[in-house]
């Protein structure tokens, strides 16, 4: 995804091939479907993995709020979103008509079409439900 954001900013206008643009879409669609078991991403990124992997420890108050805030989210079970949210950003504000496939539709018969910019909204917009910001359907 990093690549893509950093091809775009060069080629302007240029198109990307084809399956590229699947590629993009997919990786897209499956950081929505993943979930991770909470508390997962803090016990991998612990010295001790084992014991945070069992029991997470509690959340310390006398932690800086956005201490406070990188804690909670290693607890997520969207905590994978937190780590591409520069790279979500990059991709849902993109000046121009991302890239487009359409994908069959799990819960109904059918497809849609989908392109990269809208998918990266609806990821940014899991990662404001998880905040409990509101408002964040306004994409």
């Amino acid at each position: 995804m990093a690549s893509y954001v950093g091809n775009e900013a060069l080629g302007g206008n240029l198109p990307f091939p084809h399956a590229r643009d699947k590629e993009l879409i997919y990786i897209l669609r499956k950081l929505l479907e993943l979930r991770l078991y909470p508390g997962s991403l803090l016990a991998a990124l612990s010295e001790k993995l084992t014991p945070h992997a069992v029991d997470q420890p509690p959340l310390a108050a006398s932690l800086a709020p956005k201490d406070l805030l990188a804690d909670a989210v290693r607890r997520s079970s969207v905590a994978h979103l937190f780590h591409f949210y520069s790279v979500l950003c990059a991709i849902a504000s993109v000046p121009r008509r991302t890239p487009a496939t359409w994908v069959a539709l799990q819960s109904e018969a059918g497809a849609k079409e989908m392109d990269a910019q809208t998918a990266a909204r609806e990821r940014l917009n899991v990662l404001g439900k998880e905040m409990g910001v509101r408002g964040t359907e306004f994409f």
